[in-house]
């Protein structure tokens, strides 16, 4: 009788020992794809992170660019004023081109953030006025062929300043 019993719990036992072998291999496939699903989401996002702190770089570096191209405009205007050198005008006159194409850039670079759109508005009202002030500098010289009093190069000063801030 109990060989009887035995033989009959051994396909009970088998049974289960083969459903749970199924359940574990079923398992086992769920949680490998999903560690693959986690890790394809992180790869993702590890690379979007790559392309925005690389855009940051970009902004960054066309920042600094700008406010050295305007470093040259305020280099040249008075180096002219102070000379009457027409050599000095050349830093002057190619920060001025240049500038314009930074703000331009940078219009582009942060298309897609009204925040920073609306401090470029700002940089680009500021770096206008430094060129204008260059410009009256470059003219008062041009114009009045000595050096212009200081209230020019004050006006520019007070700018850049601002500027840099």
């Amino acid at each position: 009788m109990d060989q009887l019993r035995d033989q009959i719990r051994k396909p009970e036992s088998n049974a289960r020992s083969r459903r749970l072998a199924h359940a574990c291999v079923v398992v086992a496939i769920v949680l490998t794809g999903m560690a693959g699903i986690l890790s394809w989401r992180i790869s993702q996002r590890a690379a979007e992170d790559a392309a925005w702190v690389a855009h940051t770089f970009n902004v960054t570096a066309e920042l600094e660019l700008t406010l050295r191209n305007l470093d040259d405009v305020e280099t040249g205007a008075r180096g002219f004023a102070l000379t009457g050198q027409d050599r000095f005008l050349e830093p002057y006159i190619s920060g001025s081109y240049a500038t314009r194409l930074d703000l331009e850039k940078l219009r582009t670079l942060i298309s897609d953030n009204l925040g920073q759109q609306r401090r470029l508005g700002v940089l680009a009202e500021q770096a206008k006025t430094r060129l204008d002030a260059a410009a009256d500098l470059v003219k008062a010289q041009q114009n009045l062929a000595k050096f212009p009093d200081a209230s020019y190069l004050d006006r520019g000063k007070e700018v850049m300043d601002k500027i840099r801030a």
